[in-house]
């Protein structure tokens, strides 16, 4: 596994991801387990032209997270990219 890059001290840590050309929304998933089960809270839909995601609406407790994005075009899916980890500690 990948050491653990971003290290947030607040319970609602901003998420980004870069622009997938053709795409007309991102779907998101947070988990802390790399195999995505169970999900923190449900997959999250936003719109293509929104590039990230703060979780103000499922602040986080303490620990360690794991997240992903798949974009969608129409009817296509995309494939979720590997998956990024983060800290949160709070203060």
């Amino acid at each position: 596994t990948a050491p653990l890059r971003n290290f947030f001290t607040t319970a609602t840590p901003t998420l980004t991801w870069n622009r997938v050309t053709g795409a007309t929304k991102y779907e998101i998933q947070v988990s802390q387990s790399t195999t995505f089960a169970p999900l923190v809270f449900p997959i999250v839909s936003v719109p293509s032209s929104q590039l990230s995601l703060t979780l103000s609406a499922n602040p986080l407790v303490e620990g360690v997270y794991y997240w992903r994005v798949r974009a969608i075009k129409g009817a296509t899916v995309g494939a979720w990219t590997v998956y990024d980890g983060f800290i949160v500690d709070l203060p």
